[in-house]
Parts: C-alpha cells; sequence; structure tokens
C-alpha cells in the first residue's frame, strides 16, 4: 500500500484527505487546527498518524522499546495499527492520506476535550526513523492563541540502519519485518544517514536525502 502512494504521490502536490476514529463534533468540545510542516530536502513523510487521548496513553517514549504499533509506523509507514488501536485512554484518532511531501503543508483539526495529543509520521527514506510528538498537553493553549513546535526524528530502534535500497520503502525495499535487528533496541534521537557521497559504497541513499533536527514543524491552535 504504502508502495503504491510513494510511487503514486511522493514529490508531488499534496492535497489532504483526512479519516477520523471517534471523537464526534460538539458545540460543548475545544476546537483545534494543526498546521504541519515538513522542512526536510528529501525525505516525504508517511500518512500522518495523530491520536487525542488522557495521561494515561504514550504513542512512545525515549529510551523504551517502540510497540507493534509504532514499529511498523516507523519501519513502513503504516500507521493502520496506531489509528486502529482499542484503548480506553484514546478518546479519537486522525490520519492524513498521503504523504507530507518536503516543504508542503497539512492542516488537520481536533474538536476534543481531551488534554493531550500526540502524533508520529516516518521519515520513508530511512530504515526506521520517524517524526514525533509525545503527549503535549493542548488544554494549556487559550482560545485564540497558536504554539509551534519543532519536531525531531526518532530512531524506533527496531531495524539496522543498513541503509540499503533492499530495506527502505521509499526507495521500493521492504517495510516492517517483524525481526528487530538493531543491536540499540531502544527509541533515541535520530543522528542521521550515512550515504553513498559520505562513503557507504552499500547505501542507497545520496546527501540530497540527509536530514538535521527538526525535521518538521507544527503549529497547534486553539480555534474555540
Amino acid at each position: 500500500m504504502l508502495k503504491n502512494l510513494l510511487f503514486g504521490s511522493a514529490f508531488l502536490a499534496v492535497s489532504l484527505s483526512l479519516t477520523g476514529c471517534g471523537g464526534s463534533s460538539s458545540n460543548n468540545k475545544a476546537q483545534y487546527s494543526l498546521k504541519i510542516k515538513n522542512i526536510t530536502a528529501a525525505q516525504p513523510m508517511s500518512p500522518l498518524a495523530v491520536v487525542v487521548h488522557n495521561s494515561n496513553y504514550n504513542l512512545f517514549r525515549v529510551g523504551s522499546s517502540a510497540s507493534v504499533e509504532l514499529e511498523k509506523l516507523a519501519e513502513s509507514g503504516d500507521n493502520s495499527l496506531v489509528i486502529n488501536t482499542v484503548n480506553t485512554n484514546i478518546e479519537q484518532t486522525k490520519s492524513s492520506l498521503t504523504l507530507l511531501t518536503p516543504s508542503n503543508i497539512q492542516n488537520i483539526n481536533i474538536i476534543s476535550n481531551a488534554k493531550y495529543i500526540s502524533l508520529a509520521t516516518m521519515l520513508v527514506n530511512t530504515n526506521d526513523a520517524f517524526a514525533g510528538l509525545n503527549s503535549y498537553d493542548i488544554s494549556t493553549i487559550g482560545v485564540g492563541k497558536s504554539v509551534d513546535i519543532n519536531l525531531i526524528a526518532y530512531d524506533a530502534g527496531t531495524e539496522n540502519n543498513s541503509e540499503t535500497t533492499q530495506s527502505i520503502p521509499g526507495l521500493g525495499g521492504e517495510g516492517y519485518n517483524s525481526t528487530k535487528d538493531d543491536t540499540n533496541n531502544l527509541i533515541h534521537v535520530h543522528s542521521g544517514v550515512i550515504t553513498a557521497d559520505d562513503g557507504l559504497s552499500t547505501s542507497g541513499l545520496t546527501s540530497i536525502h540527509k536530514f538535521e533536527n527538526p525535521v518538521a514543524t507544527v503549529t497547534i491552535s486553539r480555534i474555540k
């Protein structure tokens, strides 16, 4: 599915469609607008997973092992397990249906009285890098106010960063593999990619695929 999406729409202008799970509209609920921008040079980002939840849920934690849901997103760009997670601590989830291509912006609206929001998206020209925001307290944002947040790239710690063409979904390679072969099996800040231009002859990446943190920005605005 992601391969078709990659080859069909990578590096094209994004026309955003959204799907959601839970969280019906209500005049009594707060309303937020999220504006997410990809600020990398050549790292399309997979369909975004947005989770609105209470304090008892964490999409990820730095220094902890990735869940299977996050592993699948980080290795293949498939956010379906995150979006369809059954958890009483989650009020609603949303997903974009398209890649977030470099320099482009996606907008997502949230209607909710839940306090926290988390999101994640894969950098598809990597083995298992994802940009994420975990448990941001949106209830602190006043009506008519906005906050700007830099999103950094994390390594899910589930797949060896071989960077071969065969192992990177953005290059047509394998996506999710349940075998965890990264020696550092904990989520950590991503150190970046080493490309063929850097002397790694087996890498399917070139210098254009390199990235530095932050890799994306999100502006959260309180509408109501």
